[in-house]
């Protein structure tokens, strides 16, 4: 009997293509890290925004204005009379709407004023991940205090109930 050591085609063939399931599903995974990575960062930016925007309300003793852009969807904006800076959304998430004083704000782009003192309306924004992921940020508007929401009615419930009492920065 002559043998030969070594795999058959077969063994080899059943090896590669483990491999390749086994690539495939880690890939898979760590493709979804990714998206929630980037969610996670959207929501920091929109924090970084909110933060600047009051900050620099209460250093120049002006209003400063936080826009959003829908259109486009990946720019945030704070406004003052020294002019604009820009925050970017991570790549593939966007500003799909924003929520204040009770309604919802779906031109092409919303705006939230802080006032001198560094107050402003509650509202929420909702930002969409490129995997469709969809996100609520629900801000305080007196405090600037941030949560994440899990849906759109209970951002509509939480910012008419504050719009009708009264409670809401002005």
């Amino acid at each position: 009997m002559n043998r030969r050591a070594g795999f058959t085609l077969i063994e080899v063939l059943a090896c590669v293509a483990l491999l390749v399931i086994l690539c495939t599903i880690a890939g898979l995974s760590l493709r979804g890290r990714q998206g929630r990575g980037e969610m996670e960062l959207a929501v920091e930016q929109i924090r970084f925004a909110d933060v600047q925007a009051r900050e620099r309300a209460r250093r120049s003793g002006q209003e400063v204005h936080l826009r959003f852009d829908l259109e486009q969807g990946g720019g945030v904006w704070v406004e003052s009379v020294n002019g604009a800076e820009s925050v970017r959304l991570p790549e593939g998430c966007r500003v799909a709407r924003v929520y204040s004083s009770g309604r919802a704000v779906r031109e092409r782009e919303a705006t939230i004023a802080c006032s001198a003192g560094g107050c402003s309306r509650s509202y929420g924004v909702l930002i969409v991940g490129a995997s469709k992921e969809e996100r609520w940020i629900l801000v305080t508007g007196l405090t600037g205090a941030m949560r994440t929401v899990s849906d759109e009615r209970s951002v509509e419930d939480i910012l008419y109930s504050t719009a009708s009492a009264g409670d809401d920065a002005r």
